[in-house]
């Protein structure tokens, strides 16, 4: 059968090429997107809105682990690459039939401007929407170490301990599930989506990843339980941090709001391999608790940071 690997196209340059382009198209998509639901929403529509998409994405989540999981079963692991390059390709697809809105204005782009732009953003949220300001740095230093665990460490130490690459698609399908469920029971279950909310889940979320390293070393049935519970408590991180950000974002500043969040949000995930990398070296076999912990902690210093400022609001009023 033929593989892509023997087309000779497929290499490290390409994958890195690949690799950065997608994640620029990420930086532009899920701002846009996440933009536009409040525009078709009430406000206190938001959370079960949020919660419906959520649910889209991670049934796809389920789907694509499990399809990874028979590809290497049955055939060449690069034809895992070539089923996602034909998504991509569908998706590109549908984009194009879509009809494109009307642009009332033209402005000539500007990389200075909008480093400026960028700039001021950040300094009005410290200054004048803290809550705001801490969701996003708090959360950012929180996915700097999850994208770690997920990417790298996770994927890896399943490998090794069981010796089965196919697992690594069943375990995140699991948790997929765990996050399709989250999705659906989240409007029951969250009342009030605070940032305190946000990082209270971030801590949870950072116990449970080590309750996952301590499961992987029991047996596979531990391994699943664990993941699934760990996939819950992730949907109610993610849609958390999406309905504070269209919650307390003033009015025109949604869509500025959300793309300065995907752009320091990816700027950790992107350092997420050199933190992963450096951990392995220092800790060795530990590492993967290391960066659980890191979650912890940084959810606990945002969360009391968020504490003090509240308390000096109450002062001052």
């Amino acid at each position: 059968m033929l593989s892509p690997c023997y087309l000779g196209i497929l290499n490290i340059a390409g994958l890195v090429v690949c690799a950065m382009l997608m994640t620029i198209g990420r930086s532009l998509f899920q701002p846009s997107f996440r933009s536009y639901l409040p525009f078709v929403l009430n406000k206190e529509e938001l959370p079960a809105g949020n919660s419906l998409f959520q649910i889209i994405e991670d049934v796809a989540s389920i789907i694509g682990p499990l399809l990874c999981a028979l590809i290497i079963s049955v055939t060449d692991k690069s034809f895992v690459l070539l089923a996602d390059a034909i998504t991509y390709a569908l998706s590109l697809i549908f984009l194009l039939l879509l009809k494109k809105n009307q642009t009332h204005r033209e402005e000539k782009l500007s990389f200075t401007a909008l480093f400026t732009d960028t700039k001021e953003s950040i300094s009005n949220l410290r200054n004048h929407q803290t809550d705001l300001f801490m969701v996003i740095i708090g959360t950012t230093a929180c996915v700097l170490f999850t994208a770690a665990l997920l990417k790298y460490v996770l994927p890896a130490i399943i490998v090794e301990h069981y010796l089965r690459e196919e697992l690594v698609g069943y375990v995140f399908s699991v948790m997929a599930t765990g996050t399709v469920m989250g999705g659906i029971l989240y409007p029951r279950i969250v009342k009030d989506t605070t940032p305190e909310l946000v990082m209270k889940s971030w801590m949870l979320y950072g116990v449970l990843f080590v309750l996952v390293a301590i499961a992987i070393n029991i047996n596979q049935p531990a391994l699943f339980t664990s993941v699934f519970i760990l996939g819950f408590v992730g949907a109610i991180v993610d849609i958390s941090i999406i309905t504070n950000i269209q919650t307390l974002s003033r009015q025109g500043e949604l869509g500025k709001n959300y793309g300065l969040y995907s752009t320091v949000a990816n700027t950790g995930e992107s350092l997420s391999g050199i933190v992963a990398g450096a951990l392995t070296i220092v800790a060795g076999g530990f590492s993967f608790i290391c960066m659980a912990t890191s979650i912890v902690i940084s959810a606990k210093w945002a969360l009391v940071k968020l504490r003090k400022e509240e308390k000096a609001h109450e002062r001052t009023v």
